[in-house]
């Protein structure tokens, strides 16, 4: 990719070892700034060898390619529905390109000698997933992930290489870091991670001469025998260390969890993907913008208890985020990589690792066709590298780009990343001045970093809620209207956000505007999927106003969802939200004695009693 591929080598190795290790060991990256860190690294390197050593970078037409999809997924800015996610993933896709154009850089040597520490580090991380296994959780591990099939797929991606390696090489301690890898893959439990590595699993195998084929497919089932009993050793050992109660249960049926293959994943994705696909529909062309698909949503909700982030097809989502023109794009680079790795293939000087990894890029297309592991940018940094190591023959002559190009690039992707991290840096500061009660240092700060980054509807409803204390404090009728106008902006910025119209509601209702409480509340509702919250604030705004008829179908509505609620919150919400749904019935049962239809009321309390039965401290209600 750059000229020179073997000057300032040991620096590039050192460099990509930092941003794909570190990545990995904090949340793979998902949700966390270390991605930031990484660009401004990546970024800053190419910087310094473009103007220390004059090195021009060059894009081949992968590189080119997923420039032009960068820069497609920035242009859906001008329409995004959730402008900031479009920039925060639009960064993610930066820190992808570079860590690709790094790769190119990286000479041979110092490639061989990354993907050592690589399997060190790594192997590291399964090791760690396994402990966890064994003396803390006892379920599905995740390691130094969020999520275990992110996780599964990380590490099926790096045992196809290391398989690749053991087939080709005499040396032990590849085999040893296959089993730990495919061990950790089965304890991670992830069906499609298994499925995705299962059909790629034949790709290692090219190259081997006939003679060879009998002895490869003896050490494979070595290893998969070998990784299977540890596995299914480590299951029992884990409830005798724990002392847990024995779970009659093989390793087998954990992976598959039969019971819950067509209730809940298959059932769910088919939702998810069915949402996408209306998307899609609704805007086939643009889509919603980059990284919208959480918000978008709502639009197309199917009152179910079906609600997703990320629609378990990358594909899918891509669909409905950036439309037809960023699926083509994509696709486009998806041919052109196809292209330059077949070229690399039909070359007799490939390197060891050059089928596994092969096998790792098959395998991480496939999962995400299935899941959402795009958006771990560990594990997308990880394709991105494989992707590097198998294209580092360029068929034909890339563009170069002069020194003023190259730096006016790297200068912008520091400046969009460096807006975008310290913006939310500066907000968390807000946040803590507000805590020692310093309300007008919080508010000026706030308004000075909502004036540079004009794209948060976090930043715009916070400016909004120090406004609206302020004026509760002086009675300015500048800073009412100030409120309202920067929580207009917080809404224009996340306009199917719920949360933002509940305040908005709220800023009315105090202010004495019902109608117009009223109207933020009902948006809000449509855009609640199953959380119920705005259900019960719009059906208590409605008792207050003397309109029990609304009343009493929103709080209906509310209790239609309410089964959805409770099944899908976390263990540390489900008593809140048990305990909103009783109160719900309890309203409902005053509202029918009021009206004198005693058989209403008593079916509200007879569900209430059957409530009782399953969650005990609602008897609270019956004393």
């Amino acid at each position: 990719m750059i000229e020179n591929q073997t000057q300032n080598s040991s620096y590039i190795w050192l460099v990509l070892i930092i941003v794909l290790t570190m990545t990995a060991l904090f949340s793979a990256g998902f949700d966390h700034d270390v991605v930031y860190y990484g660009v401004f690294l990546m970024a800053s390197f190419f910087g310094i060898i473009t103007l220390a050593h004059k090195e021009r970078i060059e894009l081949n037409r992968i590189a080119l390619v997923f420039l032009l999809f960068i820069l497609w997924s920035f242009i859906s800015l001008f329409w995004s529905i959730s402008p900031i996610r479009t920039v925060i993933e639009g960064i993610q896709l930066i820190s992808f390109l570079l860590i690709y154009l790094l790769t190119k850089k990286l000479s041979q040597e110092g490639l061989d000698k990354l993907i050592k520490v690589l399997f060190l580090i790594i192997g590291g991380i399964a090791l760690l997933g396994i402990l966890e296994y064994l003396f803390v959780s006892g379920s599905r591990i995740h390691a130094t992930f969020t999520n275990p099939n992110p996780f599964g797929i990380f590490m099926v991606i790096m045992f196809l290489m290391s398989f690749s390696m053991t087939l080709r090489s005499k040396s032990k301690g590849y085999m040893i870091f296959s089993i730990l890898l495919l061990s950790a893959v089965f304890l991670s439990g992830s069906r499609a991670s298994i499925g995705a590595m299962t059909v790629a699993l034949i790709i290692p195998f090219f190259g081997i001469n006939k003679s060879e084929l009998k002895n490869s497919i003896i050490r494979f089932a070595i290893i998969f025998v070998s990784a299977f009993i540890f596995s299914q050793i480590a299951l029992y050992a884990s409830v005798y260390i724990r002392e847990n109660v024995f779970v009659d249960k093989s390793l087998l049926d954990s992976i598959t969890r039969s019971s819950s293959f067509v209730t809940s994943s298959l059932k769910g994705r088919l939702e998810f993907w069915r949402v996408a696909f209306e998307l899609f529909k609704n805007k086939p062309l643009l889509g919603y913008g980059n990284g919208t698909f959480f918000s978008a949503y709502y639009i197309e909700y199917g009152t179910n208890e079906w609600y997703s982030r990320f629609t378990h097809n990358h594909y899918l989502q891509m669909a409905a985020e950036i439309g037809a023109v960023g699926v083509g794009l994509f696709l486009v680079f998806l041919w052109t990589s196809f292209k330059s790795v077949v070229y690399t293939a039909k070359r007799s000087d490939k390197p060891i690792f050059f089928w596994g990894m092969v096998a790792g890029l098959v395998a991480f297309l496939l999962h995400i066709g299935v899941d959402f592991t795009w958006n771990f940018p560990a594990v997308t940094m990880l394709f991105f590298f494989f992707l590097g190591g198998t294209s580092r023959v360029d068929a034909k002559v890339p563009l170069k780009l002069n020194k003023t190009a190259s730096l006016i690039g790297l200068v912008l992707i520091i400046m969009i990343t460096g807006w975008q991290l310290g913006s939310t840096k500066l907000y968390m500061k807000a946040l803590d001045l507000e805590q020692t009660d310093s309300l007008e240092a919080a508010l000026e700060l706030t308004q000075k970093v909502n004036k540079i980054y004009p794209i948060s509807p976090f930043g715009q409803s916070y400016e909004s809620e120090l406004l609206f204390k302020r004026y509760l404090t002086n009675k300015n009728a500048k800073d009412l209207k100030a409120s309202f106008e920067a929580m207009e902006r917080a809404i224009n910025n996340g306009p199917y956000d719920a949360g933002t119209h509940a305040k908005m509601a709220r800023l009315y209702k105090q202010t004495g505007d019902f109608e117009n409480a009223e109207k933020h509340l009902q948006t809000a509702t449509k855009y609640s999927a199953y959380v119920l919250n705005s259900f019960i604030d719009l059906g208590n705004l409605y008792l207050e106003n003397g309109k029990t008829e609304q009343a009493e179908a929103t709080f209906l509505a509310a209790l239609e969802r309410a089964p959805f609620a409770i099944k899908r919150a976390q263990e540390n919400e489900k008593e809140t939200i048990i305990d909103s749904v009783a109160i719900i019935r309890l309203t409902l049962a005053n509202l029918y004695s009021q009206a004198g239809d005693q058989g209403k009321v008593q079916d509200q309390v007879n569900q209430l009693i059957e409530q009782k039965e399953e969650y005990p401290f609602l008897e609270k209600y019956f004393k």
